[in-house]
């Protein structure tokens, strides 16, 4: 089972998850760096490993941009976001929300007002 990040470990999660969001794949170390305030590759790499170490994350040697987030790495986004709505979101709710996220972006908030409205959207769709 693995353990909860620290804080610093969440906001590395939460920055790779949200850059997910916004550009569909993961950052490369500089950019994630850029994201969380660690100026150093080795500095980021070392959460990366912490944050594999945990079973959050899985990451290909040698190969840029290849963080995958794995399943326990979805629950624990489905559990901030379940905080953040107020709500419950499974884990695949959390998955099909981070694919479809860039499209809700483009769209505008016009299209959808708020995640909570997003989650109610996502979650009817999935058990439909």
């Amino acid at each position: 089972m693995p353990s909860e990040p620290t804080k610093a470990q969440a906001r590395v999660l939460t920055a790779i998850l949200d850059h997910m969001m916004q550009r569909g794949g993961s950052p490369t170390l500089r950019e994630l760096g850029a994201l969380v305030g660690v100026r150093s590759t080795n500095g980021v790499t070392e959460h990366l490993v912490r944050l594999e170490s945990r079973g959050l994350i899985s990451r290909s040697p040698m190969v840029s941009r290849a963080v995958v987030i794995t399943d326990s790495g979805w629950a624990w986004w489905a559990t901030v976001l379940s905080e953040r709505t107020g709500g419950e979101v499974s884990p695949d709710v959390a998955r099909v929300m981070t694919s479809v996220w860039p499209d809700v972006v483009a769209l505008g908030e016009r299209a959808c007002p708020a995640l909570s409205d997003l989650v109610s959207l996502i979650a009817s769709a999935t058990r439909g």
